[in-house]
């Protein structure tokens, strides 16, 4: 077990190779017990696979990450930027975990196998989520992520416990502007009451050439690999402003009603989505129930006010500019 260790002010660099994963600092759990208090403040980290992993990797029920804070640290031209990877059976979790005014940026650039390229990720294992394997009070506050390649900020399977998770007052801006990759700007997946709020998210671009997923703003989503959503998360006091887009997300064309939107919400229940502003996307605020989903992953409970959306662009397939788009499928 660990408890309070301090890692501060170094520069941490090196160039990624093809035969071992390279990490700046990784913070891993590998069997069980709690490990506890770990902070890693002003360091620069570049030139590895990923930056920052915070790893839970035991193969016992029963391990835990507590207490886990980055913060101030300059974390740019590596594959993934700050990645946390969660490869652990159930009664495993990873709790406490803050993101704290770092700058994430150039990531994702020398893309290989296997290894998750963006800015700050968290990467679940192949079999879904689960409560009891989970990350619990998740904080992602005042980080600025421009030119990662792929998603620039994604969370998923968030609970609260002691406090309310949140996506909070960071600049995203100008990533994947090689449009080859699936790319959201703040994506969450099968969580539970997180805040997405105050962010400025703008020119951020999709996936010129793929069938699926390309650029919203905020993207709630599901677990695709368990096929539910999660519940009660909030959407509120962002500026979402511009970029391209893409043009495939749902299937190819249609983009008007399938995505590219400022706020997309699929199969989450319970979502409020309040006061954002949202200029030149497809649609402004789109949302999509599954019906081929479980009663859990409907959209019941769904409150859309008081946002201002503006600027839409015109579909080149469907020639509509959909302000709010509500589709089942």
């Amino acid at each position: 077990m660990v408890f309070k260790v301090l890692i501060q002010n170094l520069k941490i660099a090196t160039a990624p190779q093809s035969t071992y994963l390279l990490v700046g600092v990784k913070i891993w759990a590998r069997t069980a017990g709690v490990f506890s208090g770990l902070t890693v403040r002003n360091c620069e980290i570049t030139g590895h696979d990923y930056g920052i992993p915070p790893t839970l990797s035991s193969t016992d029920a029963g391990a835990e990450l507590t207490d886990i804070t980055l913060e101030g640290n300059d974390i740019h031209d590596n594959i993934g930027g700050i990645v946390a990877v969660f490869e652990a059976p159930l009664t495993n979790y990873i709790r406490r975990y803050r993101v704290l005014n770092n700058k994430v940026h150039h990531n994702g650039q020398n893309w290989r196998a296997n290894v998750v390229l963006g800015g700050i990720l968290h990467k679940y294992p192949s079999s879904g989520t689960d409560p009891t394997r989970a990350y619990k009070d998740v904080i992602v506050d005042g980080n600025e992520v421009w030119d990662n390649e792929g998603y620039s900020i994604s969370l998923y399977n968030v609970y609260n416990e002691t406090f309310m998770s949140r996506v909070s007052r960071n600049h995203v801006h100008d990533n994947n502007q090689s449009e080859a990759f699936d790319s959201h700007s703040i994506f969450v997946a099968r969580s539970f009451g997180v805040v997405v709020e105050e962010n400025l998210i703008e020119n951020n671009s999709g996936y010129a050439a793929g069938p699926h997923g390309t650029a919203c703003g905020v993207l709630i989503d599901t677990d695709a690999t368990i096929n539910e959503g999660g519940d009660g998360c909030i959407v509120r006091r962002n500026v979402m402003d511009g970029g391209w887009p893409g043009y495939t997300m749902g299937g190819g064309g249609n983009e008007s009603a399938n995505g590219q939107a400022g706020v997309f919400v699929i199969d989450n229940t319970n979502v409020l989505i309040e006061d954002n502003y949202i200029r030149g996307f497809f649609s402004g605020i789109g949302t999509y129930a599954n019906t081929g989903g479980t009663p859990a992953t409907k959209l019941n409970g769904l409150v859309v006010r008081g946002n201002v959306i503006v600027d839409l662009l015109v579909s080149e397939s469907d020639k509509n500019a959909v302000g709010i788009a509500v589709r089942s499928g």
